[in-house]
């Protein structure tokens, strides 16, 4: 996806001036960086932790941590890249906390039931069908943390294998592994349902 997708029509060049403003020190600067990047990162946090009130507290712990952290960004990668990265991090440690409070293993965070009343939807472009979007929503409950989350960058985010990877903190071709077995696990669900509709 290109940066300036990501930042809804803002440049790479006016990025990295207010990067390099942010990074001096200049609060505004940053400021109007998390203006940019705000909604994305709090809907790519919604689409990971399918739950509005914990993907408001993942963003704007995120933003409080790129504030903290910002001079540590050395431009191996996009702005938009590190800073999701610290978004989908913020998600993973807030998802573990919430199922260590209720005796629930990470493991198995794939298994729990959905909340077939919930009707949220995903925020994305790519997928036009509103019933496909809460399907998939609902769906997307039943794997793991890891497919989730990649599935999640990919096809809901449009992010490249690279940049998930880079996000995550694993290697490609885990991030392919994620991807192919949850699209695998959706697909078992997708039989499941047809045939309990039948």
């Amino acid at each position: 996806m290109s940066e300036k997708r990501k930042t809804g029509g803002h440049s790479s060049r006016e990025i990295g001036k207010l990067l390099r403003k942010a990074q001096g020190g200049d609060s505004r600067a940053f400021g109007k960086l998390v203006e940019i990047y705000q909604d994305k990162a709090l809907y790519l946090a919604f689409d990971i932790t399918r739950d509005w009130d914990m993907a408001r507290d993942a963003a704007q712990e995120s933003f409080i941590r790129a504030y903290q952290r910002i001079d540590n960004f050395r431009g191996d990668s996009q702005f938009s890249t590190w800073l999701y990265r610290i978004v989908v991090n913020k998600c993973t440690d807030l998802l573990r906390a919430k199922n260590r409070r209720e005796g629930i293993p990470i493991e198995d965070l794939g298994d729990i039931d959905a909340d077939w009343e919930s009707g949220e939807t995903f925020k994305s472009d790519s997928l036009e069908n509103e019933d496909l979007k809460v399907e998939l929503g609902l769906a997307m409950r039943h794997l793991s943390l890891g497919q989730r989350t990649a599935l999640t960058l990919r096809y809901l985010n449009d992010f490249t294998v690279r940049e998930i990877a880079e996000m995550m903190g694993i290697s490609e071709n885990t991030v392919r592994i994620h991807i192919f077995r949850g699209l695998e696990r959706l697909r078992k669900l997708a039989g499941y349902t047809r045939e309990k509709g039948k």
